[in-house]
């Protein structure tokens, strides 16, 4: 099966022929009266002109079979190459042999074979031109008694005819080696920015590239996550060029020195602290990589580190308080079963009972909050796992009712027992709330994603009194409480801590028509914790 060609050579095979059919035509021209010269057909006129005409219509014939053919062979570019070796001898034979310089035409005839054609092709071509040049000098010999020199030239044409094949070969070789190399370079840098651009975009770090003007250049799907909260260029950010007033005002401060690198804001849908910090792309760039990152990770060390402090703080004094705590409340019982005691102090026995037991509840808070330890996230399907929780709620509660809202398939990242107890703690205070209100235990739970940040969150909302404008600040602050009677104002404080030890938010949010509403921000379901 004859071997095709490339399709890089298409385009050489072109040029060729627009070579080919202008030499033709000058050298048809070069006979007629326009010019008049003894450098061309001088031996023989009248055979130089019909070659040159014959050469012409051949060259138009290969140009337009050549360009109408879809698939070019080898072959036929051997074969149109040799008819152009072939005419070219004829000419320099018309023209008085080697000496005409004719011979350089078929030079360069060798020379565009070897770059169209490669290897043995290449030879092949050179040795048509030295034996149709050597059979020429041999005619030419027979026919005019030339000079016996003639045949030296012809040999020496020969071997420029060889030198030159190997000579193209070689660089053109070197060319096509070159040109797969940068091809191979090429696509491996293709490949290296389609990686790098994969790995960007899949980060949770946000990451935007800009000028200093601010014209965005680069942007990933972490830092449209996490623009500024309030900001209305952050809703159109998707099809912004600008960056976001907050974030360009951070960069202008920042470039003049006029703050510290990192600057902090909420996020869009204010579930997170965002920190913000800048760079140069280089040393000399213009353009200013910006980097926003959830300042989640801050915190846990941060909160790490509260909870190691609070933990050697209450291992030294638990167990002096609890030695007296235990001595008064064992009092207060010996007390309580005395037969001479008068309502009166029974009363009291049973107020320092209850306050004994208040405190070692506060206690065991405030060790379990301590001994906590960052665990490895469990997945957590909530369309599931909520109406378990909510049966085993029921149980413990038999009055109570528990209404389920599930928009979507959530799923969220958390330690399972410790979302156990940050949710219960919070429908065990709503049911409470909900009961002194409406005389009702009732409370709904509904989860959903939320449109701006695209996280899942979860809603405990009851039908309590609510709070008042001055306590949602405080509800979270430790040993903070409205029940006096029965709360240790522990439980909120340490929901939160959970929840932060989980990358999770916690907030009170202001329900128009019921009491109070409490969010879980889940930390994004694909986010490795």
């Amino acid at each position: 099966m004859p071997q095709k060609l490339w399709l890089p050579n298409r385009r050489l095979i072109e040029v060729y022929n627009y070579y080919r059919l202008l030499l033709s035509l000058s050298l048809a021209i070069a006979v007629t009266e326009l010019i008049s010269t003894d450098i061309v057909g001088g031996r023989s006129p009248e055979l130089y002109q019909t070659t040159s005409y014959i050469y012409l219509f051949c060259a138009l014939v290969l140009t337009a079979v050549l360009m109408v053919l879809r698939k070019v062979y080898i072959w036929q570019i051997i074969t149109a190459i040799s008819i152009d070796i072939t005419f070219l001898t004829i000419l320099m034979y018309a023209s008085g042999g080697i000496q005409s310089g004719l011979g350089n035409l078929v030079i360069i005839a060798v020379a565009c074979g070897n770059i169209i054609t490669t290897g043995r092709f290449g030879i092949l071509l050179a040795a048509i031109a030295t034996i149709a040049t050597l059979y020429m000098e041999f005619y030419l010999q027979l026919q005019h008694s030339a000079s016996a020199s003639g045949y030296v030239r012809a040999g020496l044409q020969g071997l420029m005819y060889f030198g030159t094949s190997l000579l193209i070969q070689n660089i053109t070789k070197r060319i096509d080696e070159s040109e797969s190399l940068a091809k191979k370079r090429a696509k491996e840098i293709i490949n290296l920015e389609q990686l790098n651009k994969m790995i960007i975009q899949r980060m949770r770090t946000g990451i935007i590239v800009c000028s200093e003007n601010g014209t965005i250049h680069l942007v990933n799907e972490a830092a449209k996550e996490l623009m500024p909260a309030g900001d209305p260029s952050s809703q159109t950010f998707y099809s912004s060029e600008q960056l976001p007033p907050l974030i360009h005002q951070y960069l202008s401060d920042w470039r003049l020195g006029l703050k510290h690198q990192f600057a902090t804001y909420t996020s869009l849908g204010g579930h997170s602290e965002v920190r913000c910090s800048f760079a140069r792309l280089t040393s000399h760039s213009n353009e200013i990589l910006i980097f926003l990152e959830d300042a989640s990770k801050l915190k846990r060390e941060a909160q790490q580190l509260k909870l190691a402090s609070l933990g050697r703080l209450t291992a030294s004094i638990a167990h002096e308080i609890r030695n007296p705590l235990g001595a008064i409340s064992h009092a207060a019982q010996l007390l309580q079963e005395s037969e001479g005691l008068d309502k009166a102090d029974l009363k009291l026995s049973n107020i320092i009972q209850s306050h004994c037991l208040r405190v070692n509840r506060i206690i065991e808070n405030v060790l379990q909050l301590s001994r906590r330890k960052v665990e490895a996230s469990d997945t957590i399907n909530l369309s599931s796992w909520l109406p378990v929780l909510s049966q085993t709620i029921k149980e413990e509660n038999k009055d109570c009712e528990i209404t389920l809202t599930i928009h979507q398939d959530i799923t969220a990242q958390f330690v399972a027992s410790q979302l156990e107890q940050v949710v219960s703690n919070l429908v065990n205070n709503g049911l409470r709330y909900s009961k002194q209100n409406t005389n009702k235990s009732t409370i709904e739970l509904a989860t959903d994603i939320d449109k701006h940040s695209g996280l899942p969150y979860l809603d405990v909302i009851d039908d309590g009194p609510g709070i008042t404008e001055a306590e949602p600040h405080k509800v979270f602050e430790p040993f903070y409480t409205t029940d006096s009677t029965s709360g240790t104002g522990l439980g909120l404080f340490i929901s939160r801590e959970l929840c932060e030890l989980n990358q999770a938010n916690l907030e009170y949010i202001k329900h128009p028509n019921k009491g109070s509403q409490f969010r879980i921000t889940f930390v994004h379901p694909e986010k490795i914790i």
